[in-house]
């Protein structure tokens, strides 16, 4: 039977990749995006599609570094580095940014592999969550960013 940490890994695999029971993945609602359309902002202060597969990638990066490193590691909400700036909008960094969250993606799914399910019930360093919630909320993450890239890539390409 497989632990709880192997099937939450599992959930993000299948949001990242699919197949997924509610619908596009991430890989797949980013299909076909081009870097001008992932540019492209829709209105007013409203996040791209750059931007947030940048934000997505943040996350996951941190995730990774609390189950590796716990203490000091830092993301604060609405900082530069919960939303990083945007590269010039080249196809090259666009396809960049994408490789970026495939292998941030992959390194933290290769972080929990290397622990027991009893990380799940410790709480993150400086947070008022545990690991369980902070794994979980990352497969949540992707599931309502990605319907928000759903969503810019109609509007966008109507």
């Amino acid at each position: 039977m497989a632990s709880e940490i192997h099937r939450i890994g599992s959930l993000l695999k299948h949001m990242q990749s699919g197949p997924s029971w509610h619908g596009a993945a991430v890989t797949e609602a980013l299909s076909g995006v081009t870097a001008s359309l992932a540019s492209q902002r829709p209105s007013g202060q409203a996040n791209t599609i750059w931007e947030i597969v940048l934000h997505m990638t943040a996350w996951r990066h941190f995730a990774r570094r609390k189950l590796a490193e716990g203490e000091g590691v830092v993301l604060e909400v609405g900082s530069v580095e919960d939303w990083p700036p945007m590269p010039e909008a080249t196809e090259a960094h666009w396809q960049q940014s994408l490789e970026s969250l495939q292998a941030a993606d992959q390194a933290l799914r290769d972080e929990m592999r290397l622990h027991e399910d009893a990380k799940l019930h410790e709480e993150v360093p400086d947070k008022p969550y545990s690991y369980y919630v902070l794994l979980h909320g990352i497969v949540h993450h992707d599931a309502y960013h990605t319907g928000q890239i759903s969503l810019l890539k109609k509007m966008l390409q109507a």
